[in-house]
């Protein structure tokens, strides 16, 4: 059969085969269990293309790859906002957008004022919640892993109704400048969460007391009981406490005072809040004088060696705490409650610490750089520090120095901040705070894969148990941008379904071709570019190519650079100019991490997003 008759044919069979191949689709993408029946493949759009001359297939394809990167949002408008890139990983899985909580935002479903300075998010171990800390906002919000529905807001403000709640005072952590009754009623700005207790409880920790206004007199950690969502008890840190690791044989509890150059160890072994207790704290190098003289006191640049990124080695012997304002990690022995010494080898400026697949990995920050190293060597120079290598240790100082060899290290995005594992350790994601991007790393070996565009400036990053969603927190500088919470989603693939499913290709098939040269304007004002394949990546002009590892010379430390901020980055003079320029600029503005492809999308409710291009049909190099 041939000719005009063909057609009719054609499109019933394709109508009646459509649907079942979509629904075979759903069940098998996970990713695509999130589109609804509208969004299988229209026998019309099929007869559309089948008949269609070269050009108007070129076109039609074009708004299909539109609907692929809309259609697996299924009928969320807040997903169906945000998706807009997609990073292609290996083994056949994608990153991509699925949704966007905002302070501010031009839709109604996406708008959450209890997202207000969102600092960190972590996800339940169940999966089934997960929590973000708003820190200006002094409360920490629950939402739904399923649906992303608002579960609770825990406020974080105590006064004499909450006495009971309080922890027998240590001893450890006196107050030095204010002495009156009143120092127990405070608002919480909340910074750093861990769970312990397999998810039972949730330590949250307070960057400072709301009237300690130069955090110099001691700040708190409160602890939820997850069941309730309820606090449950509140214990006395050191001043301006951040990280919080939990050891894996679950018997301590590490607070790591950034304004103090001290670590807090709390002894949690027993399954009941009542019994946990204070046990020492624990310096590394001189503690900080905290005698500021005048008014008002930056603590993020006032904070000694900045301590932040912080975890237990595996046989929970050893404690390693980065240092963001010096080189190398401080070594710290449990059981001793000593600072053994520092672990040098190179790196500086430590922001973040993980472990995963027997290796030790580490954010830098300013630069922008993924360390790792195996963890054997790291074990066996704290057990060297132990012995009195590199000079003599002790509890009151950093004790001697050794030099690591064998760390690898790939360019990131500047301003690598928070890190983290997929939890088959296959993948590291890292939030690049003046990128605008989270970055995207493979572990076998250690190369950079890409990046996809994040709300700015993105600082906090929590990954589901099931590895299936990312959550990436935005705080915002100066005042400018942020204030979100990012969405992500890890697919498999992404099915037939979602390829036929944007809006524009269903009513091209309908119009016909007369309208095919129309429709190409996106809904809400925005501009999608197509992804599509990666392709290689331009080197960077930077220190080193984009995505290569690079051997770190054995022995050598790297120049100390400038402290920075946890939330507002202290770049110099130039870099500050810039980002005001780009805050002003309506033009397509260029992410500062160039050399890594990026998927772009010019966000409908931030239409000045400085790490988007208003330029159609690029992609970022």
């Amino acid at each position: 059969m041939s000719g005009p008759s063909c057609t009719p044919l054609l499109s019933l069979l394709l109508r009646l085969a459509g649907p079942v191949l979509g629904l075979a689709l759903l069940f098998q993408d996970p990713c695509a269990c999130t589109a609804a029946p509208s969004l299988l493949p229209s026998a019309g759009h099929l007869a559309q293309k089948a008949k269609a001359g070269p050009v108007q297939q070129s076109r039609l394809q074009s708004l299909s790859r539109q609907g692929e990167r809309r259609g697996l949002a299924g009928s969320d408008p807040a997903r169906a906002r945000a998706a807009g890139a997609r990073l292609a990983l290996p083994g056949g899985r994608f990153l991509l957008p699925a949704g966007l909580k905002q302070h501010y935002s031009g839709a109604a479903e996406g708008w959450d004022t209890d997202i207000n300075s969102p600092k960190s998010v972590i996800v339940h171990p169940d999966g089934s919640k997960y929590y973000v800390n708003s820190l200006e906002g002094c409360a920490t919000v629950v939402y739904r892993t399923s649906d992303n529905a608002k579960l609770k807001v825990i406020r974080h403000a105590f006064g004499p109704a909450q006495a009971g709640l309080w922890a027998k005072p240590s001893g450890l952590y006196p107050f030095q400048f204010r002495l009156d009754a009143g120092v127990d009623s405070f608002a919480g700005k909340p910074v750093e969460m861990v769970f312990t207790h397999q998810g039972r409880y949730l330590w949250i920790s307070y960057y400072r007391r709301d009237w300690d206004r130069n955090a110099q007199d001691p700040s708190a950690v409160c602890v939820v009981d997850t069941a309730a969502d309820e606090i449950v008890r509140l214990m006395e840190t050191g001043p301006l406490p951040k990280m919080l690791a939990a050891s894996p044989d679950g018997r301590y509890l590490a607070v790591t005072h950034w304004g103090a150059n001290t670590v807090g160890l709390v002894d949690i072994a027993s399954p009941r809040p009542r019994d946990w207790r204070h046990l020492a704290e624990v310096a590394v190098g001189e503690r900080l004088n905290l005698c500021f003289r005048g008014g008002h006191v930056n603590r993020d640049r006032h904070c000694g060696s900045c301590l932040r990124g912080t975890v237990f080695t595996p046989d929970s012997r050893w404690l390693l705490v980065g240092r963001m304002s010096g080189s190398g990690i401080a070594a710290i022995d449990v059981e001793a409650r000593s600072c053994r010494g520092i672990l040098g080898g190179g790196i500086s400026n430590v922001r973040h610490l993980a472990i995963g697949r027997n290796r030790l990995y580490a954010s830098v920050n300013v630069a922008g750089y993924v360390w790792r190293i195996p963890l054997t060597e790291v074990l066996a120079a704290c057990e060297r520090l132990r012995e009195g290598a590199g000079g003599p240790g002790g509890s009151g100082g950093s004790g001697g120095s050794v030099s690591l060899a064998g760390w690898e290290r790939v360019k990131t995005g500047k301003g690598t901040r928070t890190i983290v594992l997929s939890p088959d350790g296959r993948f590291v994601f890292a939030a690049c705070n003046q990128a605008c991007t989270v970055d995207v790393l493979s572990t076998q070996p250690l190369r950079l894969l890409g990046s996809i565009p994040a709300k700015r400036y993105p600082v906090g990053l929590g990954i589901s148990p099931d590895g299936t969603r990312l959550y990436v927190t935005s705080q915002g500088r100066r005042g400018s941008g942020g204030q979100a919470l990012g969405i992500y989603r890890l697919c498999s693939r992404v099915g037939l379904a979602g390829l036929w499913a944007g809006k524009q290709a269903k009513r091209l098939a309908k119009a016909g071709s007369k309208d095919a040269g129309s429709g190409m304007g996106d809904e809400g004002g925005r501009e999608v570019m197509n992804a599509g394949p990666l392709p290689a990546a331009v080197p960077a002009q930077t220190q080193a190519p984009a995505g290569q590892r690079v051997q770190a010379p054995a022995g050598q430390d790297a120049k100390i650079p400038r402290a920075t901020t946890d939330g507002q980055s202290q770049d110099s003079s130039q870099e500050r100019n810039q980002d005001r320029k780009q805050d002003r600029d309506q033009g397509s503005i260029v992410p500062q991490n160039a050399g890594m492809v990026t998927g772009m999308v010019v966000w409908p409710d931030d239409p000045r997003h400085p790490c988007s291009l208003s330029v159609r049909g690029r992609i970022s190099q």
